[in-house]
């Protein structure tokens, strides 16, 4: 194993610890694991399964579609059918996600030997595992590792097609394609773009037959989801699908999406898709085009759908993640290609890459500072986050000064110029490891050094308020909540979800407030009428409306978002104070 590979893999393993341990707790002296909210959605549709009640969000409802990953549902159903305790699921679909990005790593870095750049091969290998945004949602619960993994596969088996034209080869690129669809809905997007650039790049003499059996393979798919979501949730689409985009005019989602990427992302962005563009014609004239193809069709996506609920977060939101992997094998043998034996040129093209780390760096420092006073992450570790900004700026500083004296010996032919710009003119993949992972994972890798690194402390709330209701309220209890996932997991009590998710009367709401997927529709005197919850969380009171709905209800509030029932008796509402951590003095304050 090349020694940056190494390297490589020891951080990947050691940001998987970080992000297990830091979304794990203890509780009554145990161990707990958990994942990202709508991670846990599908986790409290897969244990349902696993316990014979089928796939229904509550035992005994009526079955709604509240998630649109059923691949990843199904695979969350094993530790479930085989008695793993809930406080250890969670770890297990944990492992699997870094299991996905692993496998990601191995087959983008065979398709970049395949194209030819086997030089790059264990670069990019190195970089994928290295990709903070992938890593972080593949671990911590989302599907976005095996849709990744299954687009790179389909591309690999597409190239293998090209070389071989036989008929096993055509059968597993059709069967993985069709497989896109049903690890997430909208797999059929890249599923299309692999089928469309192996249809062209295929002799004219084939293409009809091409383009029946893969258009076929993703039709059929899609056809089966559709009929068994007709026969088992009577809908033709996911709950979430009408929930996130009916009722949104498409300029307001472009709008959206072309606002939502911060700084962060594009400091993930911009680079690679730099040094892609460098690649010219090759990029629709080779088999790159299988990769320039998947970038194009998720950026697309993600202007489609008005990119992602969690767009404040600083990293690339789920759907442009997906397509990092075949963003960087694009970008990295360019880069080994730039550095050659010409010390002036390596020199210029790291100065370049350290001076874009550094001016980004410095605007995120100025954001700090100017948003301390609303965000909570940065609020409650402004300090700290100030100091590790100005390490990201010192290493970034440290780059270009190195870099600076290395231009200045370009003539030198040393070994330790050697050691930077590779022997023998060859490519350096220590330096060009360095120089993008300094540009593009500082920021990231920065916030899993944050206590609550980016969305931890919210999960691990949530997780307690379950395991608070579960000790502090009836079996017979209802709750409803606007974070549904954890809370019903772990408090094994009948949740109503106030934001629509698993509920179709309010998903086919007209929005309430400017478009933010899954976010924006509400009715407070539907939830509390038609459940009568005798526990509500409900942070989310953005009007007297609301406020008038849970007073006439006849709900008081007991802290900050919670309230309870007024003649509830499945409610102790100082144990369930003490449990969450609260002074168990109650207050009878309205909404």
């Amino acid at each position: 194993m090349p020694p940056h590979v190494f390297v490589a893999s020891t951080l990947f393993v050691a940001t998987c610890a970080v992000l297990v341990a830091r979304s794990s707790f203890r509780w009554d002296g145990r161990r707990y694991f958990t994942l990202l909210d709508d991670a846990m959605i599908s986790m409290q549709y897969a244990r349902n399964l696993a316990a014979g009640h089928g796939l229904v969000w509550n035992a005994g409802d009526t079955p709604v579609e509240g998630f649109s990953n059923p691949l990843w549902t199904l695979w969350m159903w094993v530790p479930h059918a085989f008695g793993l305790p809930d406080r250890y699921a969670s770890l297990w679909v944990a492992l699997s996600g870094a299991l996905a990005v692993a496998g990601c790593a191995a087959v983008y870095g065979a398709i970049v030997a395949r194209l030819g750049g086997s030089h790059a091969r264990f670069l990019v290998a190195s970089l994928v595992v290295l990709c903070y945004p992938l890593v972080h949602w593949s671990v911590l619960g989302m599907e976005v590792g095996l849709l990744a993994l299954g687009i790179g596969f389909g591309i690999h088996l597409a190239l293998r097609l090209e070389e071989r034209r036989d008929r096993r080869s055509l059968a597993a690129l059709a069967t993985v394609l069709g497989a896109l669809a049903l690890v997430r809905a909208d797999g059929v997007v890249p599923a299309l773009a692999v089928a469309a650039v192996a249809v062209h790049r295929s002799p004219g003499g084939t293409r009809l037959r091409l383009a029946l059996v893969l258009a076929g393979a993703i039709a059929a798919s899609l056809a089966a989801q559709t009929l068994a979501r007709l026969w088992y949730f009577g809908d033709p689409l996911p709950n979430t699908y009408y929930l996130k985009l009916t009722g949104v005019p498409l300029g307001a989602r472009l709008l959206r999406a072309l606002r939502a990427p911060n700084l962060s992302a594009l400091a993930w962005l911009a680079p690679f898709a730099a040094l892609a563009a460098m690649n010219g014609r090759r990029l629709a004239e080779s088999g790159l085009a299988y990769l320039a193809a998947v970038v194009v069709g998720q950026l697309a996506y993600h202007l489609y759908v008005g990119g992602d609920a969690w767009e404040s977060q600083p990293l690339p939101n789920r759907y442009l993640t997906t397509a990092l992997p075949a963003l960087v094998a694009l970008a990295a043998p360019v880069a080994c290609r730039l550095v050659g034996a010409d010390p002036v040129r390596s020199a210029r093209f790291f100065a370049y890459l350290a001076a874009w780390a550094a001016a980004l760096l410095v605007v995120d420092a100025a954001k700090a500072l100017a948003f301390q006073s609303v965000d909570p992450v940065v609020g409650a570790y402004s300090m700290r986050r100030a100091l590790l900004i100005a390490a990201d700026l010192g290493l970034a500083g440290a780059l270009l000064i190195g870099l600076g004296v290395i231009a200045l010996a370009r003539r030198a032919r040393d070994a330790a110029l050697r050691t930077v710009v590779g022997p023998s003119g060859g490519p350096a993949p220590w330096a060009v490891l360095a120089a993008l992972a300094l540009v593009c994972y500082s920021g990231s890798y920065r916030s899993t050094l944050l206590p609550e690194g980016i969305g931890a402390g919210g999960d691990r709330l949530y997780a307690l308020e379950g395991l608070a209701l579960r000790r502090a309220t009836a079996p017979e209890a209802v709750v409803a909540a606007q974070a549904i996932g954890a809370v019903a997991y772990f408090s094994r009590r009948r949740v109503a979800d106030i934001l629509g998710k698993v509920d179709p009367v309010i998903a086919h709401l007209r929005p309430r407030t400017a478009f933010h997927p899954g976010h924006d529709r509400w009715d407070y005197v539907h939830t509390l009428g038609i459940y009568q919850p005798d526990v509500v969380l409900a942070t989310l009171v953005r009007d007297l409306a609301d406020a008038r709905a849970l007073r006439e209800a006849h709900y008081r509030r007991i802290a900050t978002g919670l309230y309870v029932r007024r003649d509830s008796r499945a409610v102790h509402d100082d144990a369930l104070l003490t449990a969450l951590g609260l002074s168990p003095t109650l207050t009878t304050a309205t909404p």
